[in-house]
């Protein structure tokens, strides 16, 4: 869709503009569509922010993202019981967005699980960039059972992730977090409820960068990526949470010794983001899911170096608590062997030791 700015858009801000030359989109899923690169002013991505001019162009690029994501649909892993396991790629978002412009996991609900039309619910909400696992629901029982199991701290969600800086020793982040916010979450003081933790083992370090796992029970918007900043170890590439020298480039000899092959993975993407400015940017994977209702584990989609990949797969498929616990416990006195606390008696997130 294009549209011409006319003197009553003058002056107004790219997102308000937006809302109204397409009422059904509203305010923020105008802002969603300004983030994902979809609307362009003049042939270029801008910010929501940006003011119109009268004459701009403004256009609606529904039909080439539709046509870069129908690439990389959803796939089916498992069903048990009540429970559906889909595999999300990274590049998709897991919600419909106000106005059914972009396409969503959501929307490929009915052709993943057919038997089950209308009855699937989206337990979790993935990043547009964060790829893995995703659990539906096919009945309300089911949905607040796993609520429940998550409330308990029986439900275990592990990433694996790249970080910025190596990081050195097991870390523990206990700083609530402020999601209030449409677009940035924030720290907040430290909590004792574990379910609301992020915690981190190194698994790889090097060139300033630390291939990482992670285990949280549940999850709010955007956590591991501002427990990574509030450690000092941003995911790479995060420009949302992390510093622009994250973001930048690695080359030449760079590649060799690194956990996933950056070099392999840029070029793969190169067209993409030659023409989708905003496609993922950060690596971050949701590669297992534990409750008491159904378990699953999946690999990265990366190009891992070969000798990472045994690493990787052990964490992602101890899939029994008793054996997990035994290598990465968690409970409020003991936060692992040698684990840098965040949070436990401060704060802020300077480090301190469990006492």
């Amino acid at each position: 869709m294009l549209y011409i700015v006319s003197s009553e858009l003058a002056d107004l801000r790219l997102d308000a503009a937006l809302s109204r030359l397409v009422p059904q989109t509203g305010l923020h899923g105008s802002r969603r569509v300004i983030a994902a690169g979809l609307a362009l002013r003049n042939g270029r991505v801008e910010k929501a922010s940006c003011r119109l001019r009268v004459g701009d162009r403004i256009e609606i690029a529904e039909r080439e993202w539709a046509e870069r994501i129908s690439a990389l649909p959803p796939r089916f892993l498992s069903r048990q019981g009540e429970y559906v396991f889909i595999d999300k790629a990274a590049g998709l978002h897991c919600v419909r967005l106000a106005g059914n412009a972009v396409p969503s996991l959501e929307g490929f609900l009915p052709d993943i699980i057919p038997a089950e039309r209308g009855k699937a619910r989206l337990l979790q909400r993935l990043d547009y960039e964060t790829s893995g696992i995703v659990c539906a629901a096919l009945s309300d029982g089911a949905v607040q059972a796993f609520r429940a199991a998550e409330r308990a701290g029986r439900c275990e969600k592990r990433y694996i992730t790249l970080l910025t800086g190596e990081l050195r020793e097991p870390a523990v982040v206990r700083l609530a977090l402020d999601t209030a916010s449409r677009r940035k979450s924030r720290l907040c003081d430290p909590t004792d409820d574990t379910t609301r933790w992020t915690e981190f083992w190194p698994l790889h370090r090097s060139r300033g960068l630390t291939l990482a796992a992670c285990r949280i029970r549940r999850g709010a918007r955007h956590q591991i990526r501002v427990h990574a900043a509030a450690l000092g170890h941003s995911l790479r590439g995060d420009g949302l949470y992390g510093s622009s020298a994250g973001c930048q480039p690695l080359g030449g000899s760079a590649f060799e010794s690194l956990p996933i092959d950056l070099e392999l993975k840029n070029s793969a993407s190169a067209a993409q983001e030659s023409e989708t400015p905003s496609s993922p940017s950060f690596f971050l994977h949701h590669g297992a899911l534990f409750f008491p209702g159904g378990s699953c584990s999946l690999m990265p989609p990366w190009p891992l170096r070969e000798d990472i990949i045994p690493c990787v797969r052990q964490f992602l498929e101890m899939l029994k608590r008793s054996n997990f616990e035994k290598v990465a416990p968690l409970c409020p006195d003991d936060t692992g062997d040698g684990a840098t606390d965040y949070g436990r008696h401060a704060s802020s997130c300077q480090p301190s030791r469990p006492q």
